[in-house]
């Protein structure tokens, strides 16, 4: 199925998701800062839900892996990670979530939550309909 160009409405459309994204990224901002963390600290504690491969990091992250060790290193710092080789491969590290890290990941969700002042004018169906609408955007 072909798909003919909207022209203006294309353009408000990206006028918007742009404006969606710059509002959503300052209340991710804000919420890390309150937590003492830079973006791409909290970006990698809020994909964090197991144990996972440096690399896995860097391809969430947009990063190079080089990046990550950095990233690492001071939440491991902090307290907040912890580093593991993996049963499969011990040439590979995983990154695992302490104690204190989870405790910091709910802080930074509930700091999210209380601050989702973008999406309050959306009903809990309206997200769930938008979301399936952006998922082929991001290639999901």
């Amino acid at each position: 199925m072909e798909h003919e160009p909207d022209g203006d409405l294309s353009i408000e459309l990206l006028g918007v998701l742009v404006s969606v994204a710059d509002r959503l990224k300052a209340e991710f901002v804000a919420a890390a800062q309150e937590l003492g963390l830079t973006p791409q600290q909290a970006g990698l504690l809020a994909r964090l839900r197991e144990p996972t491969p440096m690399r896995v990091l860097a391809e969430y992250l947009h990063c190079d892996a080089s990046n990550i060790t950095g990233i690492v290193d001071r939440l491991e710092a902090k307290d907040l990670v912890g580093r593991q080789p993996d049963p499969r491969d011990r040439r590979v590290k995983r990154v695992v979530l302490t104690a204190e890290g989870e405790a910091v990941v709910a802080r930074l969700h509930r700091g999210i939550d209380e601050g989702e002042a973008v999406l309050a004018a959306l009903t809990s169906g309206q997200r769930r309909q938008l979301l399936q609408l952006l998922r082929p955007l991001v290639g999901e």
